[in-house]
């Protein structure tokens, strides 16, 4: 039996076993990024993060207060900022809080420290935050 009869033998058993067969074809599909999602539960927190995986930060924010999320400390090497969104409140309602979106992709092995910090952007640096959200991420 020469082998392209043995090979097609072989597809036939296995579709009528109901079985899929799928071959991956190079460059066709990249590997899936790891999504790891935080939000406030998450502060002071220690994470590990494979390279290329997406970190997902989402943080209440009230644009109408004049206050932001800003990036306070990152080494941007190791984990770099790539998207920011902001999301109104689904109500309409004068004084409802959105959320913030921060996105970071996992670039290096190594380990950095993500600190938001919660403020106005017109005041000083000296004047402390409002509040910060801070986690230290390992990326493997």
């Amino acid at each position: 039996m020469n082998s392209k009869r043995f090979l097609l033998l072989g597809m036939v058993a296995i579709m009528a076993l109901g079985q899929r067969c799928e071959l991956p074809v190079p460059g066709d599909n990249p590997p899936a990024t790891q999504d790891i999602e935080l939000d406030e539960g998450d502060n002071g927190s220690t994470i590990l993060a494979p390279v290329s995986s997406r970190i997902i930060v989402t943080l209440v924010s009230n644009a109408s207060t004049g206050y932001q999320w800003e990036l306070g400390e990152l080494d941007q090497s190791i984990l770099e900022n790539t998207d920011w969104e902001f999301v109104p409140p689904d109500v309409m309602m004068p004084g409802a809080p959105g959320s913030e979106i921060w996105e970071f992709t996992a670039r290096s092995a190594a380990t950095t420290t993500l600190r938001l910090e919660y403020r106005r952007p017109w005041e000083s640096q000296q004047v402390d935050p409002a509040d910060t959200f801070t986690v230290t991420v390992t990326v493997q």
